[in-house]
């Protein structure tokens, strides 16, 4: 049963906000190196909220050097 847009959540434990954006798999341990948990821990797509997407993109673009 595939869950429609308006029922997934962000998948970051404790977080119970509406999920506006999907990452790949390769966020994972940009959100690890921030101590956000990701439940469940071994899923392929990342749906996140607003405020946890913009924390992932940041973090990613300042790994890449791209500040």
């Amino acid at each position: 049963m595939r869950m429609e847009q308006s029922e997934i959540v962000c998948m970051i434990a404790g977080c119970n906000e509406k999920a506006e954006k999907t990452l790949g798999k390769s966020y994972k341990r940009v959100l690890q190196g921030l101590n956000l948990r990701i439940d469940p821990p071994n899923a392929k797509e990342l749906h996140l909220c607003r405020r946890h997407y913009k924390m992932a993109k940041n973090a990613m673009k300042a790994l890449r050097g791209n500040i």
